[in-house]
């Protein structure tokens, strides 16, 4: 049966007409009674009640927000020494985080719409207009994007916002900031724990150096930096330097003046091991009177007699010689050293050794040509070091006679000091006499070829070059007892690092999660002070939104379009507080 046959068309009413509330009459049978007991003239009271059960969540809600900062504040405070973290300090928190992110508003919002609906009672809290009791119903202050809406409607329709509003909406927002910075307050890092272990690297012998012979020593020192490379390029992670020495580990020609040679004891791994320690260095002897010059020479004798009388004036002299290295590649390299100490000279206690080296060179055919005059002091001993493998450093060096010069190398050529070795090596015939080792030499002092327009050529040997080159002759002659030495047969106690990933503090993000904590719960709980009442319902919904609007609002929207609220403008009418 058409309801409004008396105007408009059967499908409904229209908006241009006036509209007619239908009446009994026009009502089917069966519905005539339910619309007769609706138009009664007083609708039975509503019952009300405390409605406590958001107030019972969040109880709970505050108490498992404690606990979870109480595990917080343990995770992040606690040291593991031995094996994992509990779970509880690591994946637990996690958790109870991700709970936290996704239950903190929506809990707030529904205790807030529990004060909302006791709120309507009373003048002092409830909406100021009934566009603004839409918006509460609505949870428009939950949200950032409900919050804005709120506001521009406001301003369109001049509809003054109550302060409890502005509560709910003020409080939401600081709920939903304190998910994100609570996380913040305590990220998740890899911290390392140190354990401690026994390892058995290959690392310098004690026993094993005693059986090297001084002649391999030689050739091995020798041959390595024929390489032009310097010690510490070959050998980085068994190389060990103090951790205060300013030395540019990424240059690939100088040694360090101070090194300790073990072995790799791994790049995470600390502990006191044996090995051999050297320090000295390599300089150029300034130009000046009475220092030899080797300008105009032409055989490595002319050196010879250049440089011995010199050397006399300094120390008494343990070995000198000379050789020629030239007749390879165009390049003529005369040489004249003097040092004091010679062959199979390295001592039980610290060795100290001193020596001078003479140069002189030049291209054929070409304008490139020098010579200079080297000055090289190093102390040689054995002991103990604190290895620490993750920056290559060591600490806390003690001297320990760990080699025996009367028993070395049992009855065959005993050790020689490593700069007494570089010295002796280059002037020896036996070593430098054939081809391949004329080149290995010229490219250990540095005369590297390099390729040009018409062929080759070599870098300039400036004396600079010439004294880091015979520094690292040096470096190469003690890593190669050290190298020859490894043995895998002893253990040792070391400590290293186990990371762990854990829960820590992160300032000032924690004392900002705090912050917004408190001023969550202070909020809630004045707002609840101010507007806790009992009610006849758990909430303010879009169903008491609609109750009201059917007894108390009917005329605001009966005569009009179905828009958005601001499109009523009746909505901007006051609120009167009647439940």
């Amino acid at each position: 049966m058409n309801h409004y046959s008396q105007q408009g068309p059967s499908y409904g009413p229209s908006y241009n007409q006036p509209y007619y509330p239908p009446t009994t009459s026009t009502l089917q049978p069966e519905r005539q009674g339910f619309l007769e007991q609706k138009n009664l003239p007083h609708a039975p009271q509503s019952k009300k009640s405390f409605q406590p059960l958001s107030a019972i969540i969040l109880l709970i809600w505050v108490g498992y927000i404690i606990a979870m900062i109480w595990l917080l504040e343990k995770a992040s405070s606690a040291s593991p020494t031995s094996g994992p973290p509990s779970w509880s300090y690591t994946r637990l928190p996690i958790v109870l985080l991700t709970l936290f992110a996704q239950a903190h508003t929506a809990i707030t919002s529904m205790h807030l719409a529990r004060i909302a609906i006791s709120s309507l009672s009373s003048p002092r809290t409830a909406p100021n207009t009934w566009v603004e009791v839409f918006w509460m119903a609505d949870r428009a202050w939950s949200g950032p994007v409900g919050i804005v809406v709120a506001l521009k409607d406001s301003l369109f329709l001049k509809a003054k916002l109550s302060l409890t509003f502005l509560l709910f909406a003020f409080t939401c927002l600081v709920a939903l900031a304190t998910p994100a910075v609570l996380s913040r307050a305590f990220p998740i890092q890899n911290i390392p724990f140190i354990t401690s272990t026994s390892i058995q690297p290959k690392t310098f012998n004690a026993a094993a150096m005693q059986v090297i012979s001084g002649y391999i020593q030689q050739g091995t020192g020798l041959g390595s930096w024929g390489t032009g490379l310097s010690a510490y390029s070959l050998l980085s992670s068994s190389i060990f330097i103090p951790s205060d020495l300013n030395f540019n580990k990424y240059q690939s020609s100088a040694d360090p003046t101070d090194l300790f040679i073990a072995g790799n004891i791994g790049p995470d791994a600390n502990g006191t091991l044996p090995g051999l320690h050297v320090q000295g260095s390599c300089s150029v002897v300034p130009p000046g009177s009475g220092v030899p010059d080797a300008t105009g020479a032409t055989s490595a004798s002319n050196l010879t007699t250049l440089l011995n009388p010199y050397c006399s004036s300094k120390f008494t002299i343990g070995f000198a010689g000379a050789a020629t290295i030239g007749g390879v590649r165009d390049i003529t390299l005369l040489i004249a050293d003097c040092a004091t100490l010679g062959f199979s000279s390295l001592k039980t206690e610290p060795t100290f050794s001193e020596g001078y080296l003479l140069y002189s060179y030049s291209e054929t055919g070409i304008a490139n040509s020098g010579q200079g005059l080297i000055h090289c002091t190093s102390n040689t001993t054995t002991g103990t070091a604190y290895l620490q493998g993750a920056n290559g450093t060591f600490t806390d060096f003690q001297y320990s006679p760990l080699f025996n010069a009367s028993t070395s190398s049992n009855g065959g050529e005993p050790l020689t000091d490593p700069l007494a070795a570089a010295f002796y090596g280059l002037v020896d015939p036996q070593q430098t006499s054939g081809a391949p080792m004329k080149e290995a030499v010229q490219r250990g002092f540095g005369l590297v070829a390099v390729p040009t327009a018409t062929g080759q050529a070599f870098d300039v040997l400036t004396p600079d070059i010439v004294a880091n080159r015979m520094w690292s002759a040096v470096a190469h002659n003690l890593a190669a007892i050290g190298t020859l030495s490894w043995r895998d047969t002893v253990a040792y106690n070391i400590t290293k690092p186990v990371f762990y990933a854990v829960h820590v503090h992160a300032s000032p993000y924690r004392e900002a999660a705090y912050a917004l904590l408190g001023l969550w719960a202070v909020l809630l709980l004045a707002i609840t002070g101010y507007g806790y009442r009992r009610s006849a319902a758990s909430g303010l919904d879009s169903y008491a939104a609609s109750w009201l609007v059917a007894r108390q609002g009917h005329d605001l929207v009966v005569r009009e379009p179905l828009s958005d609220p601001a499109g009523n403008t009746n909505l901007k009418l006051q609120f009167e507080a009647r439940i």
